[in-house]
Parts: structure tokens; C-alpha cells; sequence
């Protein structure tokens, strides 16, 4: 895989000295390998590596069956954001006393959606920032192009293919739309905003981890932006950026609408 030259050594430290944890949490940013580097981590420590759902009745089948288990295996729990309180307390089990040949690896975007006591057992792994040139061979590998538009819109390698396959021009234009005018028009015309973002996984409109992450890209743009002459607009950049980052971690959580956490971002960004 491309860059995480530290955590690739970390793994083969833990690999050499026979201490691979038995519970990690992989955290970092849609796109950003979590789940490749899982994969890199079963190919080091000779593991199987085993994927699990995130229902509580899934959590429960991999405890029972890690007893069980002939040969070092790596239990993947992936994008466990979304993962009920419920299924979080059945993983505590096995964090108590793991048997020795298993091991756990949970991939969250942000790893406060985890429960204290689960972070507190966990080794964590923070994934690394790409950097601008490793972005660019990444990107000029899988597609044989440059892409230095999508580059300036994303920080991960899965973001520029996402990015790639969509219509991101037209999603640019959209995003800057909002910044522009969900302040200036209409309440009514701003909550038409929520009907352009698809909220469930066969709706129409635009992908919320796609939206989202150019909105944040936009506003931090026009934020940092040293031209612009007009600060009051800088801040209240800044403001939104805040608010924007702040309710995309909500609308990643489980248990909350995701329609109602949109009308709630909509409605504080209109009074910023």
C-alpha cells in the first residue's frame, strides 16, 4: 500500500517481538486505507483474516468462534461508527481475556464513536496523512491520469477515486452554492438542500461522505484563503467549518436520523 511507512513498521515491530495487540482500533478518514491496511497487517503476522458484521448477533458469533479458532486470526469489525451500543458491549468480553491466537481489529472514522472502556483496552492506530506527492502517484497509478483538482479536493487515496467516479465538478459547484446562499435564501429553499443528499443507501442525490468532505474542503479553503479581503466572510467560514465537521461525526453515528441530523446542520448553518 502507499505511504503509512510508520504504521507498516509499527506491525512489524509488534511481528518481531511476537506483542501484536489483541484488540485495535484502526481510526482515520473515509478513504484513508483502514481496511487495506488490516489486510497488510494479516499478510505480516501470517494471519487469517476473518470479516465480521456489526450486528450484536455477528459480534457474538465471532467471540464464540475466536475460542475456537486453529491458527492466528485477525476478526475485522470495519467502519464500526455505525456499530449499536449493544454490539460495542459484546466486544468488551473478549477484550478481558482474548485467546491467544486471535486478534481484533475494529476501523472507525473517528475513534470517540468507540465506548471509553473499549478505547481504554484498544491499541489505537491513528492513520497517517498522505502527502500531496504520495496522493498523486497513487492517483496516476489506478487511473493514468493527473488529477490535481481532485488531489486539492481530497486527503486520501479512496477519496480521489470516489471523487473520480462521481461528477465532482458539479458537485464543487453545488457545495459552493450552499457556502453562498444557505444563509441568503429562503428557510424553505435551505432545507431543500437536505433533498440533494441521499440519506439512505438506495436514495437518490449526492453522497453524504462525498458532500460533506468537499463542503469541508471548500470552507477551509475560503477560511485560510490570504487573498480574500473580507475577514467577516473568513470567519464565518471558519464558523460553518466548525459546525460542518461537527454534525458529519453525528451523521455518522448509529442510533441517529440521519434526515433530522441534516435539518440540524441546515438550521445552524443558517444562523451563523
Amino acid at each position: 500500500m502507499i505511504g503509512q511507512v510508520n504504521n507498516l513498521q509499527t506491525i512489524n515491530n509488534w511481528w518481531a517481538m511476537d506483542e501484536v495487540p489483541r484488540f485495535i482500533i484502526i481510526s482515520g478518514p473515509t478513504g484513508s486505507g483502514r481496511y487495506t491496511l488490516t489486510k497488510e497487517m494479516s499478510k505480516i503476522t501470517h494471519s487469517y483474516l476473518v470479516e465480521n458484521g456489526l450486528g450484536v448477533d455477528d459480534v457474538r458469533e465471532a467471540v464464540k468462534n475466536c475460542y475456537r479458532c486453529a491458527g492466528r486470526t485477525i476478526y475485522l469489525f470495519r467502519n464500526a461508527d455505525k456499530m449499536s451500543t449493544a454490539a460495542k458491549n459484546a466486544l468488551l468480553k473478549i477484550t478481558e481475556e482474548p485467546p491467544r491466537q486471535a486478534h481484533f481489529v475494529v476501523t472507525v472514522q473517528n475513534s470517540e464513536n468507540m465506548l471509553e472502556t473499549l478505547r481504554s483496552r484498544a491499541t489505537a492506530m491513528p492513520m497517517e496523512a498522505y502527502t500531496a506527492e504520495e496522493l498523486d502517484i497513487f492517483y496516476h497509478d489506478y487511473t493514468n491520469k493527473t488529477g490535481e483538482q481532485i488531489r486539492e479536493l481530497s486527503d486520501t487515496p479512496g477519496m480521489m477515486l470516489a471523487l473520480e467516479k462521481t461528477d465532482y465538478q458539479g458537485l464543487l459547484d453545488f457545495c459552493n452554492m450552499v457556502v453562498d446562499n444557505i444563509n441568503v435564501v429562503t428557510g424553505v429553499n435551505a432545507f431543500k438542500i437536505g433533498q440533494r443528499i441521499r440519506v439512505k443507501e438506495e436514495g437518490d442525490g449526492w453522497d453524504p461522505d462525498l458532500f460533506f468532505h468537499v463542503l469541508t474542503q471548500v470552507l477551509l479553503q475560503k477560511a485560510l484563503d490570504p487573498s480574500r479581503r473580507n475577514k467577516d466572510n473568513a470567519r464565518r467560514c471558519s464558523k460553518m467549518l466548525q459546525i460542518t465537521r461537527r454534525y458529519y461525526r453525528e451523521f455518522n453515528m448509529t442510533g441517529l436520523k440521519k434526515d433530522a441530523t441534516l435539518d440540524m446542520w441546515i438550521l445552524a448553518m443558517r444562523e451563523v
